[in-house]
């Protein structure tokens, strides 16, 4: 073999063997069309013909020393190996040239070839890692060539769905992944786990178990793989009452209930013997996970000593502060449970800020804050029942009960509106007589025009129980009122005849009083508001409606009286305020007038920071749509800047920036000193490319705060990636009834 090849050598070298000899020139040609895009490619002239210097020399010595075929083969393969040296070098420095141009991290330059085409994805990357999917999704949507191909490319632009809060189609992107591309281990499981992460949030729990059985087959990870299921079974079991879809995996007698426990069992013990050595951390979660599911299946006392033992092994594991605050709200120690639900809720936000989707427990947040407004209404604290409330149902919008405990919140606090969308809420995902009847009430409370619309629900509540006294004379209130817009009357002797086999009933007295007022009996009417009256003194909605019958008789003084006692009882009502001011406009009682009036502004505001605080909360755990809703809801009661500025930071979350600008613009017209307001809009601008105006609004936020160093490091450097919208989180100060009138508090009258 050697002889052989030294035999074709040696007639190459003497021109004996034209195949080999075409190569050779061919090769030699390449090489020379290779330098000359190289310079054109460099536009560096001077230092190219240095270079073809050198190279001419060093072809003149060896055509000197050897023949000439052999010359140009080994000057061929050096100037071609030169070149691409060349070439990637030059690649790559451009690449760092673009990276410094567009403020792009080094870990997203490309290589080789790829610099000159993906400059876009480039941007994709680095918008994805900033939080701006829009953008990203505009500049992917801009490549071309090879790279919209790739697996990258690929799951760049399903994660820009993923933070575009549409799990829906980043899922249909990830079925649509070529099976070629899902035969790398890597590709596979980024693909399936986000395909998980996807039905998680579309609470698709079977499809996300079918993800890990996916992981399974393939021998991937076993240890936490079977965990993960232990966790979404255990999810199931949790809400299967709220989801129809997943009842019937679950099952529908305690029978099947129970083999699907096992069922959780099984895996959490396989997910055990996968642990290596002594893992008491892993040790704890298996034992937490089982006592949750003892929990919920009713076996509160096995659960309690699985926790207790569980807590040795791991005492911060969310899962096991979870139920252990459920435990301890079972047992009427509230105090403890509130600690311990917190607690779980912060172990749980540390966990999905810091860690990796990979590498977090697939424990639910919305459970917390569900458990946390129970405790928070069963103790009348209203607020942060509303609160918790808004949180859970950003997480998780599916179930019912949450909605009526926030609507019965709002109904408390005499919040009808917001009450009446809660309750419409719960009753598209369960219809419920009760429920109805609730809604019925606020729409009646709210207007007295809905009137038709309360007359519905109660004949849907009445379809549900038909044998329900109570319901009987709700509609009958109800149709009353809507008579009463139609100037339709009944005879006395026949309401009389209507409404015998309530009127022994004290608690029926006040549906009474305004049923006979509705058809003009106003003598009937005041009797039965003063037996009310007498049986319930403390009933705030009677004294309000005996003063409205008062109105309507021009005894405005009586009136006032009967106004200030339901205010003393129940002065989160904004009717009552209006009535009040009603009477004083009559009485030309000015004074007292304007001190109504500021009462009721101070009303809206109030309202206003409840909505607010609600959109707060729903705003750090990343729902900006769920708190736009809350914002846009509080602005309705008072264009407070601060609610402008959190609406704002909601639209830059949502890559609406001019919009964002626009609202800040309109806190700072209301407010002149309000330096957050001018930094948040310094931020849009410089978002939107307007550099200078940016500078003036940073200048303006730090006169008016010195202190503001966020302002002053972006002013420094101008940067887009140090952009840190901030939310205001300034509660009102509690007025003493002691401020003296100012005109500003009559603006919003």
């Amino acid at each position: 073999m050697m002889t052989r090849l030294v035999s074709v050598l040696a007639d190459a070298f003497s021109g004996g063997n034209p195949l080999l000899f075409a190569v050779v020139s061919l090769l030699s040609l390449w090489s020379v069309a290779l330098g000359l895009v190289e310079f054109l490619a460099e536009q560096r002239p001077k230092k190219r013909l240095c270079e073809a210097t050198v190279f001419t020399v060093a072809l003149l010595v060896l055509c000197l020393t050897m023949p000439l075929l052999p010359a140009l083969l080994v000057l061929s393969v050096s100037l071609c190996l030169f070149l691409w040296i060349a070439s990637t070098r030059r690649n790559k420095k451009r690449g760092e040239e673009i990276a410094v141009t567009l403020n792009l991290p080094q870990k997203c330059l490309p290589v080789g070839s790829e610099v000159t085409t993906s400059v876009e994805f480039r941007r994709a990357t680095a918008c994805i890692e900033e939080k701006r999917p829009q953008e990203a999704l505009a500049h992917l949507r801009k490549c071309r060539g090879k790279i919209t191909g790739q697996m990258r490319y690929r799951l760049l632009y399903i994660d820009a769905l993923i933070l575009l809060e549409n799990p829906k189609g980043a899922c249909s992107k990830l079925e649509d992944v070529p099976d070629k591309h899902l035969r790398s281990k890597s590709n596979f499981i980024n693909v399936t786990l986000r395909k998980a992460g996807c039905y998680r949030a579309l609470h698709d729990y079977e499809n996300e178990l079918a993800c890990y059985d996916a992981l399974l087959a393939r021998g991937i990870d076993p240890g936490r793989t079977y965990l993960w299921r232990a966790q979404v079974k255990q999810r199931m079991l949790e809400i299967y009452e709220c989801l129809p879809s997943i009842e019937h995996a679950v099952g529908k007698t305690d029978e099947a209930r129970h083999v699907f426990l096992q069922g959780i069992f099984a895996d959490l013990e396989r997910a055990g013997q996968y642990t290596h050595g002594n893992d008491s951390l892993t040790e704890g979660k298996l034992l937490s996970h089982r006592a949750a599911c003892c929990i919920l299946n009713g076996d509160i006392s096995q659960g309690r000593a699985l926790l207790d033992e569980a807590k040795k092994k791991n005492d911060v594991y969310a899962n096991t502060l979870l139920y252990d605050g459920i435990c301890l709200s079972r047992e009427k120690k509230y105090d403890q449970a509130v600690g311990a639900l917190r607690k779980a809720v912060r172990c749980l936000q540390q966990n999905e800020a810091q860690q990796a989707d990979e590498e977090k427990d697939r424990v639910f947040m919305d459970t917390a804050f569900y458990e946390l407004a129970k405790l928070h209404f069963q103790r009348l604290q209203l607020d942060e029942a509303m609160r918790c409330a808004a949180q859970a149902l950003s997480l998780f919008p599916r179930r019912s009960d949450c909605f009526e405990l926030q609507g019965q919140c709002y109904q408390l606090k005499r919040m009808y509106s917001e009450a009446i969308a809660c309750y419409t809420k719960a009753l598209e995902l369960k219809p419920d007589a009760d429920l109805y009847t609730e809604r019925a009430e606020c729409f009646f409370n709210r207007n007295n025009r809905e009137c038709t619309l309360a007359y519905r629900d109660m004949q849907q509540a009445i379809q549900q129980k038909p044998d329900n006294h109570k319901y009987r004379l709700s509609a009958l209130l109800y149709r009353s009122a809507m008579d009463n817009r139609a100037n339709t009357s009944m005879e006395l002797d026949e309401l009389t005849e209507q409404t015998a086999s309530f009127d022994e009933d004290p608690k029926s007295f006040n549906s009474l009083g305004i049923i006979y007022k509705n058809y003009g009996y106003l003598e009937e009417s005041e009797a039965y508001y003063r037996k009310a009256i007498e049986d319930s003194p403390r009933n705030d909605s009677i004294h309000y409606n005996l003063a409205a019958l008062l109105v309507q008789q021009s005894r405005y003084t009586e009136a006032v009286e009967e106004l200030n006692q339901a205010i003393e009882l129940m002065s989160g009502n904004m009717q009552y305020y209006s009535l009040l001011i009603e009477c004083y406009q009559q009485m030309d009682d000015t004074e007292n007038e304007i001190a109504a009036q500021c009462r009721l502004t101070a009303l809206r505001t109030k309202y206003a920071t409840v909505n607010r605080m609600n959109g707060d909360a729903v705003y750090k755990l990343g729902k900006y749509q769920k708190a736009e809703e809350y914002y846009r809801a509080a602005l309705e009661y008072s264009e407070d800047p601060i609610v402008l500025n959190n609406l704002a930071c909601v639209c830059y979350a949502k890559e609406r920036y001019e919009q964002a600008a626009a609202y800040l613009k309109q806190a700072i017209g209301q407010d002149k000193r309000y330096a957050l307001a001018y930094f948040n809009l310094g931020n849009c601008q410089l978002r939107m490319g307007e550099n200078g105006a940016a500078k003036e609004s940073y200048e303006a936020g730090l006169r008016l705060d010195p202190g503001m160093t966020c302002a002053a490091q972006v002013l420094d450097s101008m940067q887009t990636q140090d952009i840190r919208m901030q939310l205001d989180t300034t509660l009102p100060q509690k007025k003493t009834g002691k401020e003296p009138v100012t005109i500003r508090e009559l603006i919003f009258s």
